[in-house]
Protein backbone atom coordinates (compact mmCIF):
# COMPACT_ATOMS: atom_id res chain seq x y z
CA UNK A 1 0.00 0.00 0.00
CA UNK A 2 2.67 2.64 0.98
CA UNK A 3 4.64 1.80 -2.18
CA UNK A 4 1.72 2.38 -4.31
CA UNK A 5 0.91 5.63 -2.35
CA UNK A 6 4.56 7.12 -3.13
CA UNK A 7 4.23 5.40 -7.01
CA UNK A 8 1.43 7.73 -7.20
CA UNK A 9 2.69 10.54 -5.74
CA UNK A 10 5.99 10.17 -7.91
CA UNK A 11 4.01 9.80 -11.12
CA UNK A 12 1.94 12.99 -10.21
CA UNK A 13 4.86 15.14 -8.89
CA UNK A 14 6.75 14.10 -12.16
CA UNK A 15 3.79 15.39 -14.21
CA UNK A 16 3.31 18.47 -11.62
CA UNK A 17 6.93 19.66 -12.29
CA UNK A 18 6.94 18.89 -16.09
CA UNK A 19 3.52 21.28 -15.60
CA UNK A 20 5.29 23.84 -13.44
CA UNK A 21 8.19 24.34 -15.71
CA UNK A 22 5.84 25.01 -18.92
CA UNK A 23 3.40 27.43 -16.60
CA UNK A 24 6.38 29.35 -15.47
CA UNK A 25 7.47 29.82 -18.81
CA UNK A 26 3.71 30.39 -20.28
CA UNK A 27 2.26 31.52 -17.32
CA UNK A 28 -0.49 33.82 -19.08
CA UNK A 29 -0.45 31.55 -22.47
CA UNK A 30 -1.57 28.48 -20.80
CA UNK A 31 -5.03 29.55 -20.60
CA UNK A 32 -5.34 30.16 -23.91
CA UNK A 33 -4.78 26.92 -24.95
CA UNK A 34 -7.59 25.45 -26.40
CA UNK A 35 -8.19 22.49 -23.63
CA UNK A 36 -9.04 25.18 -21.16
CA UNK A 37 -12.48 26.02 -21.82
CA UNK A 38 -15.46 27.61 -20.05
CA UNK A 39 -13.82 30.32 -18.00
CA UNK A 40 -16.30 30.47 -14.88
CA UNK A 41 -17.19 34.01 -13.90
CA UNK A 42 -15.44 35.56 -10.67
CA UNK A 43 -17.56 36.08 -7.85
CA UNK A 44 -19.58 38.86 -6.69
CA UNK A 45 -21.24 40.14 -3.91
CA UNK A 46 -25.10 39.66 -3.66
CA UNK A 47 -28.02 41.76 -2.46
CA UNK A 48 -27.35 40.27 1.34
CA UNK A 49 -23.33 41.47 0.95
CA UNK A 50 -21.89 37.92 0.60
CA UNK A 51 -19.76 36.55 -2.20
CA UNK A 52 -21.43 34.35 -4.31
CA UNK A 53 -20.22 33.00 -7.79
CA UNK A 54 -22.27 33.89 -10.79
CA UNK A 55 -22.26 30.49 -12.63
CA UNK A 56 -23.51 27.60 -10.54
CA UNK A 57 -21.10 25.66 -12.56
CA UNK A 58 -18.89 25.10 -9.77
CA UNK A 59 -20.60 22.53 -7.33
CA UNK A 60 -21.05 23.70 -3.64
CA UNK A 61 -19.00 21.28 -2.39
CA UNK A 62 -16.02 21.98 -4.40
CA UNK A 63 -16.54 25.17 -3.14
CA UNK A 64 -16.81 25.20 -0.20
CA UNK A 65 -13.75 22.57 -0.17
CA UNK A 66 -11.99 25.32 -1.87
CA UNK A 67 -13.30 27.72 1.11
CA UNK A 68 -11.69 25.94 3.65
CA UNK A 69 -8.55 24.86 2.08
CA UNK A 70 -7.80 28.78 1.29
CA UNK A 71 -8.49 30.95 3.61
CA UNK A 72 -7.79 34.40 2.53
CA UNK A 73 -7.66 34.03 -1.22
CA UNK A 74 -8.38 37.34 -3.44
CA UNK A 75 -9.55 37.75 -6.84
CA UNK A 76 -10.27 33.88 -7.31
CA UNK A 77 -11.00 32.99 -11.11
CA UNK A 78 -11.98 29.91 -12.04
CA UNK A 79 -11.47 27.82 -15.22
CA UNK A 80 -13.10 24.14 -16.04
CA UNK A 81 -9.94 21.85 -17.75
CA UNK A 82 -10.88 18.26 -19.15
CA UNK A 83 -13.89 18.10 -16.24
CA UNK A 84 -11.83 19.42 -13.48
CA UNK A 85 -12.10 22.76 -11.96
CA UNK A 86 -9.06 24.84 -11.95
CA UNK A 87 -8.83 28.27 -9.50
CA UNK A 88 -6.02 30.76 -9.92
CA UNK A 89 -5.95 33.64 -7.03
CA UNK A 90 -3.11 35.33 -5.03
CA UNK A 91 -2.32 33.85 -1.42
CA UNK A 92 0.48 35.74 0.43
CA UNK A 93 2.08 37.55 -2.92
CA UNK A 94 2.00 33.98 -4.48
CA UNK A 95 -0.06 32.97 -7.06
CA UNK A 96 -1.32 30.04 -6.54
CA UNK A 97 -3.40 27.89 -8.42
CA UNK A 98 -5.28 24.17 -7.35
CA UNK A 99 -7.51 21.81 -9.08
CA UNK A 100 -10.35 19.79 -8.15
CA UNK A 101 -12.24 16.95 -9.39
CA UNK A 102 -15.79 17.72 -10.67
CA UNK A 103 -16.60 16.42 -7.37
CA UNK A 104 -14.96 18.32 -5.14
CA UNK A 105 -11.61 15.96 -4.51
CA UNK A 106 -8.25 18.46 -4.39
CA UNK A 107 -6.18 17.04 -7.16
CA UNK A 108 -3.25 19.77 -6.16
CA UNK A 109 -1.88 22.97 -5.90
CA UNK A 110 0.61 24.78 -7.18
CA UNK A 111 2.39 27.37 -5.82
CA UNK A 112 4.66 30.01 -7.13
CA UNK A 113 7.07 32.39 -5.51
CA UNK A 114 10.60 33.38 -5.02
CA UNK A 115 13.11 32.41 -2.70
CA UNK A 116 11.54 34.43 0.41
CA UNK A 117 8.71 32.00 0.39
CA UNK A 118 11.09 29.39 0.98
CA UNK A 119 10.45 27.53 4.33
CA UNK A 120 14.03 27.82 5.99
CA UNK A 121 15.14 24.81 5.98
CA UNK A 122 14.31 24.31 2.21
CA UNK A 123 16.41 27.39 1.32
CA UNK A 124 19.26 26.24 3.72
CA UNK A 125 19.91 22.70 1.83
CA UNK A 126 19.37 24.60 -1.39
CA UNK A 127 22.04 26.99 -0.33
CA UNK A 128 24.53 24.83 1.24
CA UNK A 129 24.81 22.64 -1.88
CA UNK A 130 24.15 26.36 -4.61
CA UNK A 131 25.43 28.67 -2.32
CA UNK A 132 27.05 30.84 -5.43
CA UNK A 133 23.55 30.63 -7.22
CA UNK A 134 20.66 33.32 -7.00
CA UNK A 135 17.36 31.84 -6.35
CA UNK A 136 15.07 32.42 -8.74
CA UNK A 137 12.29 31.17 -8.59
CA UNK A 138 10.08 28.67 -5.63
CA UNK A 139 7.11 26.41 -6.77
CA UNK A 140 5.25 24.61 -4.02
CA UNK A 141 3.31 21.66 -4.92
CA UNK A 142 1.00 19.89 -3.17
CA UNK A 143 -0.65 16.62 -3.79
CA UNK A 144 -1.87 13.41 -2.36
CA UNK A 145 -0.54 14.94 1.33
CA UNK A 146 2.98 15.48 0.32
CA UNK A 147 4.50 18.59 -0.55
CA UNK A 148 7.75 19.31 -3.06
CA UNK A 149 9.34 22.21 -4.14
CA UNK A 150 10.52 23.40 -7.35
CA UNK A 151 13.40 25.39 -6.83
CA UNK A 152 14.98 27.73 -10.14
CA UNK A 153 18.61 28.64 -9.56
CA UNK A 154 21.11 31.00 -11.63
CA UNK A 155 24.42 31.90 -11.31
CA UNK A 156 26.96 33.62 -14.12
CA UNK A 157 27.06 30.41 -16.40
CA UNK A 158 24.62 27.72 -15.52
CA UNK A 159 20.90 27.39 -14.66
CA UNK A 160 19.60 24.53 -12.59
CA UNK A 161 16.30 23.21 -11.38
CA UNK A 162 16.41 21.01 -8.43
CA UNK A 163 13.65 19.52 -6.80
CA UNK A 164 13.13 18.77 -2.76
CA UNK A 165 10.92 16.56 -1.25
CA UNK A 166 10.82 15.30 2.19
CA UNK A 167 14.28 16.60 2.67
CA UNK A 168 16.33 15.41 -0.09
CA UNK A 169 17.39 17.12 -2.65
CA UNK A 170 17.50 16.03 -6.15
CA UNK A 171 18.86 18.11 -9.38
CA UNK A 172 16.52 17.70 -12.19
CA UNK A 173 17.93 20.65 -15.05
CA UNK A 174 21.52 21.86 -15.33
CA UNK A 175 22.26 24.10 -18.24
CA UNK A 176 25.00 26.21 -19.61
CA UNK A 177 24.90 29.60 -20.65
CA UNK A 178 25.91 30.73 -24.09
CA UNK A 179 29.01 32.40 -23.61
Amino acid sequence: MKTSVLRQFGLVLGATVIMANNLIAQSDEFLALQHVKNPIPDYRENSSGNNTLTDPVVSSKTLSIFAAMFKGASDARWYEIDNKFMVKFDRDGRQTTPLFKKNGAHIYTISYGFEKHLPADIRRLVKINYFDFEITNAIEVNTLGKTAWIVKLDDQHSMVTVKVVDDEMEEVENYRKSK
